[in-house]
């Protein structure tokens, strides 16, 4: 008899069991390879940040004397520093000096000194040729713009320029008082970006920053001086002086305006000359005469202050004196050429 023994629902489930134990046997010597990947963000070089700086740039004109009329010269150095930038692009670099203070007139660089004016003026080159303005970026517009500058950008992020900036104090300025004068503005200011390629600053560059450098103050002192010029008191040819002759010199001086000045002659060179009584010579010879400061001959020229000497106040022009000379009747002395030499001095 043969017997068959049928699996029970019991031992279904063990077969099964059984089964994938087998496969998972077969599959224990395949290695899984796992892996792991790491993303770091980094920077973008577009992304980064150019930052600059601007140093101040005063100047100093020195000791001017104006009366010369000449004009006088200065010049000023000032930095521009960036770092982080992208390297190969380009830093567009726009720098501007403002109008300035004083400032009442919207086209000149006044130097004050209290009420007092004088004129100066600041520009791109040695050639005195282009204002250094502004464009109206980073401070107010002044003449037809600023300077631009579009250095490369290095490897390392950085670009540095350094600037001169020449300052002239204008000529023909006779009429200033002494004194000392200042021109103060906060500028240079740098309005700056960085590109692909350079681009002029007529136009305000996209994305542009601003550096500013704090004051920067220009001066001049102008001293005070005076110049002094004579003209002959010429009596000509005369034969015997039984009667005075007359003539008329002059006295010419050019002081700083609002300075005041004393005038005195000298006694002269003749033997026994006062100011009162002066003698020309022809050797042993003389001839007397006098020299006066009005046409009526009573007010004598002389050197003693508040007696005889003229005073004055400069104007920064030339100014003239009449020096009234007259020669009394007196014995007539040989006949040749007589002369006599007055110093003419000048005090202030």
């Amino acid at each position: 008899m043969n017997a068959r023994v049928r699996p029970t629902t019991v031992a279904r489930p063990l077969a099964r069991l059984a089964r994938l134990a087998r496969a998972l046997t077969r599959w224990s010597a395949l290695a899984l390879p796992v892996s792991m990947f790491f993303w770091v963000a980094q920077p973008s070089q577009a992304d980064a940040a150019l930052t600059c700086s601007i140093g101040s740039a005063g100047g100093n004109y020195g000791s001017v004397d104006v009366l010369t009329g000449a004009p006088a010269t200065a010049s000023a150095t000032f930095t521009v520093s960036c770092t982080g930038g992208t390297p190969g692009q380009i830093a567009i670099l726009c720098t501007e000096f403002g109008q300035g203070s004083p400032n009442a007139n919207s086209s000149i660089r006044y130097m004050g000194d209290g009420a007092a004016t004088t004129i100066h003026e600041l520009y791109t080159s040695s050639a005195l040729t282009t204002v250094w303005g502004s464009w109206g970026y980073g401070t107010a517009a002044y003449g037809s713009g600023g300077w631009a500058w579009d250095p490369t950008i290095a490897s390392n992020g950085t670009a540095s320029v350094t600037f001169t900036v020449y300052g002239q104090f204008k000529a023909s300025q006779t009429s200033a008082v002494p004194g000392t004068y200042t021109w103060t503005n906060s500028t240079p200011v740098l309005t700056y970006a960085q590109a692909g390629t350079g681009t002029p600053c007529t136009t305000k560059p996209a994305g542009s920053s601003t550096a500013t450098a704090g004051a920067s103050n220009w001066t001049v002192t102008v001293v005070a001086n005076c110049y002094i010029g004579t003209s002959p008191v010429a009596f000509g040819t005369v034969g015997i002086l039984s009667s005075a002759v007359t003539a008329i010199g002059y006295f010419g001086t050019n002081c700083s305006n609002g300075w005041p000045y004393t005038m005195s002659l000298s006694a002269g060179s003749g033997p026994g000359a006062t100011v009162a009584t002066r003698y020309m010579t022809n050797g042993a010879d003389t001839v007397g005469y006098s020299l006066y400061q009005n046409s009526g001959y009573t007010s004598v020229w002389g050197y003693t202050v508040g007696t005889n000497t003229q005073s004055a106040t400069g104007t920064g022009a030339v100014q003239l004196f009449t020096i009234y000379g007259k020669v009394p009747s007196q014995a007539t002395p040989a006949p040749g050429a007589y002369s006599d030499t007055v110093v003419a001095t000048i005090t202030f």
